[in-house]
């Protein structure tokens, strides 16, 4: 670049004729769509249960599309890390998270009951995710590296009937602490390969044996889906609740634009009013992560949207310590701060973690 000068920044226009494309775009014109956004349009906009029994995530994510034209398209891709992939479309996915739905239903396994995994991210995470739905069951993931006290914990807790897991963490994070697990009745192998641990069942021969599932259970909008927890950092993990109505905010975004963005302006402005409901807050804007269970004392953390900030708590230790003149040994540990600068600025971040700091100094002002 030549002293003086400065290279441009501004590039011509690209104008497009909207009607001309192809396919067209969601958004046209936010404000228009703002203005006529309403979530009661939202859920109008989904298929619900056959015979009006209902709502059910499985039903709007896998079967309403498998009973129809796209039932040969594909629904999920895996990739290996070799590079391969597996497939499968949405009438395989509806057959397998079906055969899942009735081997629950075989054990014993019901409405309400508690079905945990602990798994990666394999096809068969996702299928006992919508065959838990399917049942009515409620499916609660564990983090594949908690320890095995993180794992008593949230399925003492959270009362879990079943536990999807492999042989390798079932014999190094579950087997340890099966004693103290009463209420934990199966636990199926994924890879058990026709030779399950004693205690274990094999997952694979179960569903080949199943019969089908039929119609997907009645559940309503407000009845619970998903189980999660929180991390514990502050004491005995708490369970959150996601229930199947939260898909109305999944499936916001195939719904035309006129009707989007009149349901996002009802949404803002109950936001500001502090007027939300409980499905309406389901996914994360602000994540707290302590991963000082496994021996970390920093954590550095990578913001994933719809987050705008994350915290990380790393394990506590002893530290000198001088207060009023004289020194000591106190529990310490370090709190980190990732935040979108979009959203905020690292003023403000530098006083949101003074102030964690305070509560934590202070813990009845909590």
């Amino acid at each position: 670049m030549t002293a003086g000068t400065e290279a441009s920044t501004r590039w011509p226009t690209i104008p497009k004729n909207v009607r001309a494309l192809t396919v067209p775009p969601n958004l046209v014109d936010y404000d228009e769509t703002c203005a006529t956004f309403t979530w009661d349009e939202a859920r109008h906009a989904l298929s619900g249960l056959p015979g009006n029994r209902g709502l059910n995530i499985a039903n709007e994510a896998v079967d309403r599309h498998a009973a129809g034209a796209r039932a040969a398209h594909e629904a999920l891709r895996f990739v290996r890390g070799d590079g391969t992939t597996h497939s499968l479309s949405y009438a395989e996915l509806a057959e397998q998270t079906g055969r899942f739905a009735s081997v629950l239903r075989g054990l014993g396994i019901g409405r309400g009951d508690r079905v945990f995994s602990l798994l990666g991210r394999v096809p068969a995470l996702y299928v006992a995710v919508l065959g838990t739905f399917k049942n009515a069951s409620v499916f609660c993931p564990l983090f594949s590296a908690f320890g095995p006290e993180p794992v008593r914990q949230r399925l003492q807790l959270g009362g879990g009937r079943a536990l999807v897991t492999t042989r390798a963490l079932y014999r190094k994070k579950v087997a340890p602490i099966r004693v103290q697990l009463p209420d934990l009745r199966h636990v199926l192998l994924v890879d058990a390969d026709g030779h399950p641990d004693p205690g274990t069942l094999d997952l694979a021969a179960l569903l080949r044996e199943a019969p089908p599932y039929g119609e997907i259970a009645a559940t309503q909008g407000e009845d619970m889906a998903l189980l999660h927890f929180t991390s514990g950092i502050t004491g005995t993990p708490k369970g959150a609740i996601h229930v199947h109505d939260a898909v109305t905010a999944h499936d916001a975004d195939t719904l035309p634009l006129e009707v989007l963005m009149k349901q996002l302006r009802d949404l803002v402005s109950r936001a500001r009013g502090d007027r939300l409901q409980r499905a309406e807050m389901a996914d994360p804007t602000l994540t707290v992560t302590n991963l000082g269970d496994l021996g970390v004392e920093s954590v550095f953390g990578a913001i994933y949207p719809p987050q705008v900030a994350l915290v990380g708590f790393g394990r506590v230790r002893e530290e000198p310590w001088a207060r009023n003149g004289l020194l000591g040994a106190r529990p310490a540990i370090t709190a980190t701060l990732a935040a979108d600068h979009r959203v905020s600025d690292g003023l403000r971040g530098g006083r949101f973690l003074a102030r964690i700091d305070e509560l934590l100094q202070n813990p009845e002002e909590l």
